[in-house]
């Protein structure tokens, strides 16, 4: 089943390719089962997901901070890049006013809703501009996180200020159709604006695993990893999710329920 979902995802990109122009490289099965190894792997934690970040994780996967009232956590990370996503840059100035040294990465997630700030949404590269000076007052990396029409109007902009970019495709990660008109033109030209960014995409632990799998391996080598949205209801999906991509042998063990039971 997983050589015909992977088979028929490949079929697609190449009729993508073919209509777009863009040249895609071949795999054999043996490139497909490896690939995703490569990738850093992004994850929001909890209290008891701590012990299994420290003990798992690779020095350049993102251990992810989405909620302020848990930054006291980064005291206790040992392993990866620390990473705390903010909304406004209000909030960035407080977090990095408070805890900067604790900080490896500010996230901006910014996006078209009520949490945003509306003249920041109305300014979008501007603001991007902002949060590029204020992480480098303090000397940090910056990951910007779009939603999908800020994305496409303004992501070639924004990537020009960022350190990493983050594509969100989980509310279409069942049509890879859709995933790879939307990635695969923006990364290539991001990556013409800025050789040096680092770009993601952000997928939901939901669906089947070997679809979703086969999917980011299409994507493996256009992108540097992956952002896997988590909660509490999902928890098995998401430690399937990571074995698959990061199948033995591997320094990256197998997250349990138990430890991972206050993914957000």
């Amino acid at each position: 089943m997983k050589r015909i979902l992977i088979a028929s995802a490949l079929l697609l990109v190449a009729q993508y390719a073919f209509l777009t122009g863009i040249t895609i490289h071949a795999q054999s099965d043996s490139d497909l089962s490896t690939d995703t190894e490569e990738l850093w792997i992004d994850v929001s934690i909890g209290a008891d997901f701590v012990d299994w970040i420290n003990a798992t994780a690779r020095d350049d996967d993102f251990v992810r901070i989405d909620h302020l009232p848990m930054i006291s956590l980064l005291d206790d990370i040992q392993r990866g890049q620390r990473l705390v996503v903010i909304k406004t840059i209000q909030e960035a100035e407080q977090v990095l006013a408070q805890a900067a040294d604790q900080i490896d990465i500010i996230g901006y997630n910014l996006e078209h809703g009520p949490a945003n700030d509306p003249s920041e949404q109305a300014a979008p590269v501007e603001s991007v501009q902002r949060m590029r000076n204020l992480a480098d007052e303090y000397g940090i990396r910056l990951a910007i996180g779009p939603d999908r029409s800020f994305a496409l109007s303004d992501g070639l902009a924004m990537a020009e200020h960022a350190d990493i970019m983050i594509l969100q495709v989980q509310r279409v990660q069942q049509d890879p159709q859709t995933v790879m008109e939307f990635v695969i033109p923006l990364v290539t030209a991001m990556r013409e604006r800025n050789p040096e960014v680092q770009i993601g995409v952000q997928i939901g632990a939901q669906g089947d695993v070997e679809q979703l799998v086969a999917l980011i391996r299409l994507l493996a080598t256009n992108i540097d990893g992956v952002s896997i949205l988590t909660d509490h209801d999902n928890v098995d999906f998401s430690a399937q999710l990571v074995q698959a991509l990061r199948p033995a042998p591997s320094d990256l063990t197998t997250p349990t329920a138990e430890s991972t039971r206050f993914l957000t």
